[in-house]
């Protein structure tokens, strides 16, 4: 039997819900960090659509960056995930550290 699972990634509705919810906000982070840097090192990046649009992407990396900050506050005994290093099979990601 499958059961339905309700709640928004992060809200705690499932255990790893705001480790999902987390990388999905580091996700969102990396694309708009990386439009960000397409619009601040284009040629138009100096007319008036160009300066709208890097003030429209900086604002929202600091709306992620805030949401990413909130909810590492709400939830303070989610494991810490650490980096093992590379071993015989590349890096591993200790997230019971």
């Amino acid at each position: 039997m499958i059961a339905a699972i309700t709640g928004s990634p992060g809200a705690g509705s499932f255990p790893g819900a705001a480790v999902a919810g987390g990388r999905a906000l580091d996700a969102e982070l990396a694309r708009s960090e990386v439009k960000l840097s397409d619009w601040v090192h284009c040629v138009s990046a100096s007319t008036p659509h160009g300066k709208a649009k890097i003030a429209e992407i900086s604002a929202k990396v600091s709306d992620i960056k805030s949401k990413m900050k909130a909810a590492e506050q709400s939830n303070p005994a989610a494991p810490q995930q650490t980096q093992a290093g590379a071993g015989p099979l590349g890096h591993v990601l200790n997230v019971f550290a």
